[in-house]
């Protein structure tokens, strides 16, 4: 309610609701710092006056507003709560029914119906007019209750309110004005109103709703009679009552006090008659330092004539005729105590009014008397202190013992009196005695029952004879009470027993020896004579049947309670026990077998409840009991079920043990009603009885442990329409019972709360459909999943128990707007509960959108924020799993693009707790959720222990561990005490020594339970920072640009980091905390670079731009942005360098965020950048060591190499080691690359001499051979473990960054790497290309066999590339190293080039391109000199064939910017430039002997591999007409990529005024990237759409270029081939030029062929076709051009000039 605003709805129940919380909120919560104003509350309290004057009278029926709302049928009527509305002729009726019964308006009541209609999801399966019956007496009910609150605040001079000082003085104020006016009389005249007349009112009018609303109804009734006695007794305890009212009191109680069922007074006169003790109460005097002034406020100080007054009316001269009542004995003692008080007090007061005070003050000894001969202290014990309402109500203790003490103390001579007139009674009693006469008065019951406590009280000491006669003396005292249908000597038998055992648990060795049978004789008489005959027996009282079976089963619950399990209770198989098992085995046996005792039980909780659910519970103390025990007794056995079934196991005896969790399914009765069922219908009675509903949820909880019982519930429940409802409004109304009135009842309420929390989260992980889901308000009848969750009434959906949890979390954050609230153990619970609810697939959907419909409810408890450093546990539990929650919450919203619910929770996550308040990085809620946050716990000081051994109590402390459920461990105290006890109990010593070592077991325990302190504690943080981290990891995956822009994104990053490294010290941090924070750490800097790489991309900037913008200017990198990122370096690296002690996991955290760091600063540019120009020159792609970085990226990286060299050769071996070291697998992956990234950025780093100088750098070569065996396994087609194969690659990636400069390739080079590969035998097992599963797809997690052995291929391959880019081709050493390693796995070459084909897979082909560059380059005249021999020539050979092969371009089909398109060109470029190579070398050597020349036959065919008998010279012969072809075929091809750059580039330039129709179109046939288009929003769409263009134009600029290169390419070699072969033509005739030796190819071609190359080279170098190919070199370098218009103008010589 908000209590700015008065009440729109003036029914009969809505206002009085909200004033009862009104005043609930200012009275009891001030303390708790309310912020409303005071004036409101004065506001609310003014509107309401009337209604507190004209109490529980309604307002009047009006003739005319009966005629407008019957109009409302045909015209309609204006109403508060729904406007303009018709009304239906039944709701008229209703509502003039209701009015002439209450003489109420019409409109109220109309009013009232509408609210009854709101409500009835509330409650279920009653009608309109019932449940507005029933709101309108709960309404009264508000109403009351609200006065007596504002009367008890009055002050005054027995209490007082904790309230702020102005609350109190205007409610003071106030409530003066009230009883002034008439309000206690009022009051009074309420109370007179029988209670019968209403009922017979609602009998007339069948307005009676059902017998179980109906006793509801009748207790709303009596506790609004309760609240209005009790409000006269706060007004009365406070301020004493005025004389009208105090006559009238004492007059009406004298004449009709009202009693309960057992003959003391009920309730409400109990409340009045106090209120008249009270009234007569002046022992404030001497009770309070400043009493005088307190008794100046009383009326029988401030009336002067009401003493007198009072004195005329209690003498006992006055009416002597008057019959004597138990009442007016109790006031003439009180009057007379008050009197003799005042005699006492200052002269001030007896001085003030007229002198008839100071003479009525000698009446106080009369009164007294008169008193004592009216049989006062009779009437105290027999009406007042037998009613069980004295017992819980401390104000009526206390007025009691101020009136006995003062007795006592202020009337000594009358206390003497009495004792004399004792004396004189128990003299004459023994006189009786000795003359064989009974005495006047002798109870013989309490003879009886001090015979009892003498025989049972000694009966641990006592022989068998003795017990036996006991017992039959018992059994004869049972046969002559059956026939006096009275039990005192067996309630009192059970009575003492009760008390016995329950004062010490029972020895465990009582019933052995000497001490047999034990109890066995009184468990017998209990279960056998008194508990099973019970139902049976015949009762004067009916009351009497429960008192029985209440203390039988209050005493089998507690030898339950005190009874473990064990096998030595089970007797021997052949021959007597020692010993007697204790009371609880033989009792538990019954109740795991179909025995009488089950029976019992289970019918007596079916009868039980069905008496409490049919009448009034005032009446049902003993029923109550009953339940309360039977519910206990099932719930115990069957918690000692499995421990029961182990021991009989351990025992080994054969006893038929069916299980109370079989039994307890059995229908039973003539009702065949079900138990489970039963428990769960008393929970209806949560309200009036919470312990019962306490303890049905736990025996619900552990029956429903097995899944057939929770099945069977289910069935029984769920499937039933006539009983679904009710279950479940059931456990609804136990989660909404006020926690009020004594403490047991409060702790009873809260217990039943937090079990039904508790049997949900049991329940939920049940495969669907089961409990959980029906009582949460999910369909069985469909995919829970797709169940539609609405507020109750919304569709007529019921209200369930996840609105009631909701709203008591809702309540929770409402209670107190700072973060100092405290949640409880059902918070936490119901927290938790809400997470697992929206983490679990088919309960999330539906749940989700309920929360969202609740304003968000995620979105503003996480807003809650608490103090994290004062916190108790379950506070930060709770949080955490509010944190976890919306995580789920994030996820959800945005993988189904939920723009409005991720919103909310972005607002709350980066927004100030406080609403309204504007963007605010430092304050934002993500942040302060993890600033306070102990990120460790202090270890507890062990003890010094005086009589253990240290090590061997570490040792068996150890051994009680137990797993919580938030993943660690605390230690089972009540095993430590087992354990210690045994020892103790085992121990030989004098009993000091036995109690100093008793004494150090309390040590110890002590010690324990701080432990588990602290490891709950340790537990819980970790539990909560996890959920922080997953709800920070989640949010920044999923936030759209749109919510949280990049700069938004950049910023907050950027602060958590900081945040996180600054508050984790790397040494003393969880190590549970450092795990989850090093992983943090990196998804953040993933999360970072990913947030670089898009605003890159938006930016469209170039790299050097961009930077500027994103870290600042050149100028202030170091002072500004820069800062925030030396720190995050520092402090991963601090964290590195001390993080060797620690987790696997946490050191490849570590590296990973380090590589990820590296990667920002070292970025490379993406084919979905903006193109831009490459800042590499010919020298850096050589030696990388020579490249001259930007002057931005020459800032930042020379941050990360300042802050690197800061560390010093210490990090440096700790990576080193890391690489080379035995760690884990995936620790010396990341290691090796973030070695691999440090080098790339500073390629002369030290760090080169620290791998080579110690040793690292061979270690990492060797290692290469020892990864031998592991590479041949993972080539299996199921390998164990792939492991080996990353590991390999990492390494392989460090050597060839490391050969990047000349150094460190020379340093490569000559630590033998090469010779290593050369003896990997891995590599000798290419997969046959042609079987099926070469060509098979890579599974979601295991590559193919064929992609395996690419991993190990490819990357040895580019090794060999980038030793020769460093080195050189012209470096002798490097090239025969190389064609060593070729050579050594020739098999594997050889496979490689006769397999591949244009149109082979990409991975063949990428072999190919890697393997063709390494073979191009090598092909140099010094190689194949030092080499010559028929392995070299056979794979030139391959390589010539493959050249012929790759003539012919890819399939049509093939896309214009795919892979393949890429390999195809790169294997052509290296083709054509080792043919080159080939035929320089060839055409400077001279013969070798009569096999160099080649011969006709040994050609291959055209479209085949070379056979095994062609030689070098063949393939160079073809090799002109491959470029020729080729020069042909690429030419076209260049004009096809040009236009297609052309097209992509214009789609490129139009995507701003594109629909997402032709976006859609743009991306068709590419992987997910329609789903892509359409799942994002139009922003993210063009943004998906240019990046996936941008790549696109990326690739079709790369394979132009490549198509080029080889067109270039083409052309040299064809001018190569023409000048050898065709110029050597012409120079056999004229010697005119200089050329080459003729060699046996060039005498070969010096004839016909010669003029065929000719001929062939007229047709195709026509002048348009050299126009076009000069046209495609216009955009390069003049130098290049230059060097075409060359090449093509020297061929065209050749061709005029041959002589042929």
């Amino acid at each position: 309610m908000d209590l700015n605003e008065g009440t729109t709805t003036e029914d009969l129940w809505t206002p009085y609701k909200e004033l009862v919380a009104v005043v609930e909120c200012y009275l009891t919560n001030e303390s708790e710092g309310t912020p409303y104003a005071v004036h409101t509350f004065e506001s609310v309290l003014r509107r309401h006056k009337q209604t507190f004057l004209a109490l529980l009278k309604n307002p009047a029926k009006n003739a005319a507003s009966r005629e407008e709302i019957k109009r409302g049928i045909t015209e309609g009527v204006n109403l508060p709560s729904v406007g303009r509305t018709f009304l239906s002729k039944e709701l008229v009726d209703e509502a003039i029914i209701i009015s002439d019964m209450y003489n109420a308006n019409e409109y109220a009541c109309l009013e009232l119906l509408h609210t009854a209609q709101r409500q009835s999801p509330t409650q279920p399966g009653l009608a309109r007019g019932l449940l507005a019956i029933i709101l309108y007496y709960e309404g009264r009910r508000a109403l009351v209750q609200a006065l007596r609150e504002l009367v008890m605040a009055r002050d005054g001079v027995s209490w007082s309110v904790n309230a702020r000082e102005e609350i109190i003085i205007y409610v003071t104020r106030y409530v003066d004005h009230l009883i002034s006016d008439g309000l206690l009389g009022n009051v009074l005249d309420a109370l007179r109103s029988p209670l019968d007349n209403e009922i017979d009112l609602l009998r007339r009018n069948r307005a009676l709703p059902p017998r179980r609303y109906q006793v509801k109804l009748l207790s709303c009734m009596q506790t609004t009679r309760k609240l209005l006695a009790g409000t006269v007794f706060a007004a009365s305890a406070q301020r004493g009552l005025e004389r009208d009212i105090l006559l009238r009191l004492l007059s009406e109680e004298s004449t009709s006090p009202s009693r309960g069922a057992t003959g003391a007074l009920d309730e409400i006169s109990l409340a009045l008659q106090m209120a008249l003790l009270y009234a007569l109460d002046l022992s404030v005097l001497h009770r309070r330092e400043d009493g005088e002034e307190l008794a100046k406020k009383l009326p029988l100080i401030q009336d002067p004539d009401l003493i007198s007054v009072l004195l005329d009316e209690l003498s006992p001269v006055s009416h002597p005729e008057s019959k004597p009542s138990g009442l007016r004995a109790l006031c003439q003692l009180a009057l007379g105590l008050a009197l003799s008080a005042l005699k006492r007090a200052p002269v001030s007061l007896l001085k003030k009014g007229n002198e008839s005070r100071c003479e009525a003050l000698d009446q106080d000894e009369v009164l007294v008397d008169a008193a004592i001969d009216g049989e006062v202290f009779e009437y105290l014990d027999e009406m007042i202190l037998s009613s069980d309402v004295v017992a819980s109500e401390e104000y009526y203790q206390k007025r009691i013992h101020s009136l006995i003490t003062d007795f006592i103390v202020l009337m000594h001579s009358k206390l003497m009196e009495m004792r004399v007139k004792a004396d004189e009674s128990a003299r004459a009693a023994q006189m009786y005695a000795a003359e064989g006469l009974a005495p006047p008065a002798a109870p013989t019951c309490v003879c009886v029952g001090v015979g009892v406590y003498l025989c049972v009280g000694v009966y641990v000491n006592v022989s068998v004879v003795s017990k036996c006669k006991m017992i039959i003396i018992l059994t004869i005292g049972v046969q002559v009470e059956c026939r006096m249908e009275q039990y005192p000597l067996s309630l009192a038998f059970l009575s003492l027993l009760d008390s016995l055992c329950s004062a010490a648990p029972l020895p465990r060795t009582l019933g052995a020896g000497a001490r047999r049978p034990g109890l066995d004789p009184y468990v017998e008489h209990v279960v056998g004579r008194l508990a099973l005959p019970a139902p049976h027996r015949p009762y004067v009282e009916p009351q009497d049947k429960w008192q029985m079976l209440a203390l039988c089963f209050r005493l089998i619950a507690r030898w339950l309670e005190q009874y473990e399990p064990s096998a030595a209770d089970f007797p021997p198989p052949h021959h007597e026990p020692d010993s007697n098992p204790p009371p609880g085995f033989r009792l538990l046996m019954f109740l795991h077998t179909n025995s009488e005792l089950l029976r019992l039980v289970l019918t007596t909780l079916d009868e039980a409840y069905e008496l409490m659910d049919k009448q009034p519970l005032e009446d049902q103390k003993y029923v109550q009991e009953t339940l309360i025990s039977t519910l206990q007794i099932l719930e115990r056995a069957l918690a000692l079920e499995r421990p029961l079934t182990a021991a009989a196991t351990e025992a080994n005896r054969a006893v038929m043990l069916v299980g109370l969790s079989k039994l307890i399914l059995a229908p039973l009765g003539p009702e065949k009603s079900d138990r489970l069922v039963t428990c769960c219908r008393v929970l209806q009675l949560g309200c009036a009885v919470p312990a019962a509903a306490a303890r049905a949820v736990a025996l619900l909880c552990r029956a429903l442990q097995a899944p057939h019982c929770a099945r069977h519930l289910l069935e029984c429940v769920a499937l039933t329409p006539h009983r679904a409802p009710q279950v479940r409004h059931g456990f609804v109304e136990c989660l909404e019972a006020e926690e009020w009135g004594s403490p047991e009842n409060v702790a009873a309420t809260r217990q039943a709360k937090e079990g039904i929390v508790l049997l949900l989260l049991q329940l939920l992980p049940a495969a669907p459909h089961n409990l959980a889901h029906f009582l949460l308000g999910y369909q069985l009848h469909d995919d829970v999943s797709r169940s539609a969750l609405h507020e109750a009434g919304v569709a007529g959906a019921p209200r369930t128990c996840l609105h009631s949890i909701l709203d008591i979390l809702d309540t929770y954050i409402a209670k107190n707007g700072s973060a100092e609230r405290e949640a409880s153990t059902l918070v936490e619970s119901c927290y938790r509960l809400l997470y697992w609810l929206v983490a679990r697939p088919a309960t999330s959907p539906p749940a989700l959108r309920l929360l969202r419909a609740r304003d968000y409810f995620l979105a503003r408890h996480v807003k809650a924020t608490i103090n994290l450093e004062s916190a108790s546990t379950a506070t930060l539990s709770a949080r955490s799993w509010v944190l976890r929650a919306c995580a789920c919450e994030a996820g959800a919203a945005g993988g189904a693009g939920q723009h409005a619910a991720l919103a909310a929770l972005l607002a709350a996550l980066t927004r100030s707790p406080h609403d309204h308040a504007p963007q605010d990085w430092e304050s934002c809620v993500i942040r302060t959720s993890l600033e306070a946050l102990p990120m460790s716990v202090a270890p507890v000081a062990e003890p010094r222990w005086e009589l253990f051994h240290a090590n061997q109590l570490r040792h068996a402390i150890s051994g009680c561990d137990l797993p919580t459920g938030l993943g660690g461990k605390r230690i089972s105290v009540s095993r430590v005490h087992a354990l210690l006890a045994r020892e103790l109990a085992a121990l030989r010593a004098s009993a000091p020594q036995r109690n100093l070592v008793a004494g150090e077991i309390q040590k110890v325990l002590d010690y324990v339970t701080e432990v588990n302190k602290q490891r709950n504690l340790a537990a819980t943080l970790t539990h909560y920072y996890d959920s922080w981290r997953q709800l920070t990891e989640i949010i920044f995956c999923v936030a759209p640009h749109d919510l949280l822009s990049l700069d938004s994104k950049k910023t907050l990053l950027l602060n958590i980091l900081q945040d996180l490294l600054n508050k984790i010290p790397p040494a003393e941090v969880l190590p549970q905390i450092g795990n989850l924070a090093s992983g943090t750490v990196l998804l953040l800097l993933v999360n970072l670079r990913h947030c670089y790489i898009l605003q890159k991309r938006e930016s469209n900037l170039k790299s050097s731009e961009f930077e500027t913008t994103f870290f600042g200017p050149s100028n202030q990198i170091m002072q500004t942005k820069s800062l925030t990122l030396k720190f995050i370096l520092h402090k991963i690296l601090s964290w590195i360098l001390v993080s060797g002690g620690s987790t696997q996991k946490m050191r490849v955290n570590l590296y990973g965020a380090l590589l990820n760091f590296l990667n920002i600063v070292n970025l490379k540019p993406s084919a979905a950048d903006p193109e831009e120009e490459c800042n590499s020159t010919y020298v850096s792609r050589l030696d990388s060591s020579k490249s001259r970085p930007s002057k931005e990226e020459s800032s930042l990286k020379s941050m990360v190499v300042e802050v690197i060299s800061s560390f010093g050769e210490n990090l440096c071996s700790i990576v080193c080691s890391d690489c080379v070291g035995g760690g884990h697998d995936v620790c010396r992956m990341v290691a090796l690359s973030c070695l691999d990234t440090l080098i790339e950025i500073n390629p002369g780093t030290d760090w080169m001499n620290t791998l080579n100088n110690q040793g690292y750098l061979r270690s990492l070569i060797d290692s290469l051979l020892q990864d031998d065996e592991g590479l041949k396994e993972a080539l299996e087609p199921n390998p164990k473990t792939l492991r080996v194969l990353y590991v390999y690659e990492s390494k392989l990636a460090l050597l060839i960054k490391i050969s990047g400069t000349r150094a460190g390739a020379e340093t490569v080079l000559a630590g033998g790497a090469l010779a290593c590969l050369a003896n990997l035998r891995a590599l000798h097992a290419h997969p046959d290309t042609h079987a099926p599963a070469a060509c098979a797809r890579d599974t979601a997690f295991l590559p193919s066999v064929s992609h395996r052995f690419r991993q190990m291929l490819v990357p040895a391959l580019a090794l060999c590339d980038a030793l020769l880019t460093t080195l050189g081709t012209q470096n002798h050493s490097c090239a025969l190293h190389i064609t060593h390693f070729l050579l050594s796995h020739a098999e594997c070459v050889d496979v490689v080039l006769r397999s591949t084909q244009p149109n082979s897979p990409s991975g063949l082909l990428s072999e190919a391109a890697a393997l063709t560059s390494v073979l191009a380059r090598t092909a140099e005249r010094d190689v194949v000199r030092a080499c010559a021999g028929a392995p070299l020539r056979r794979l030139h050979a391959l390589a010539h064939a493959l050249l012929a092969r790759f003539q012919a371009p890819p399939r049509a089909d093939a896309p214009a910017d795919s892979d393949d398109q890429l390999l195809y060109y790169k294997i052509v470029c290296n083709l054509l430039l080792f043919a080159r190579n080939t035929i320089d070398s060839e055409a400077w050597s001279a013969p070798s002997g009569p096999g160099a020349a080649s011969s006709p036959g040994a050609a291959s065919s055209p479209g085949g591999a070379s056979s095994p008998g062609g030689t070098v010279e063949d393939g160079t012969r073809r090799a002109g007409a491959a470029a020729l072809q080729l020069l042909q075929r690429m030419l076209e091809r260049l004009h096809a990529h040009d236009k297609l750059l052309a097209t992509v580039q214009h789609q490129l330039h139009s995507v701003p005024a594109m629909t997402l129709t032709d976006m859609k179109k743009l991306v068709e046939g590419e992987e997910g990237g329609e789903e892509a288009v359409s799942a994002a929003r139009p922003a993210e769409a063009r943004a998906a759409v240019v990046a996936r263009l941008r790549a696109r134009a990326h690739v079709r600029r790369e394979v132009r270029a490549l198509c080029a290169h080889a067109l270039h390419a083409a052309l040299y070699l064809l001018w190569a081939h023409t000048r050898i072969y065709l110029r050597a033509a012409f120079a056999a005739h004229t010697n005119r030029y200089n050329v080459p030796p003729r060699t046996a190819v060039s005498n070969a071609m010096a004839g016909e062929e010669a003029l065929q190359l000719r001929n062939s080279l007229v047709a195709v170098f026509t002048d348009r076709f050299t126009d076009e190919l000069l046209e495609t070199a216009k955009n390069e370098p003049q130098m290049q051009r230059g060097f075409l218009e060359v090449l093509v103008k020297d061929l065209k010589t050749m061709i005029q000039f041959a002589p042929v």
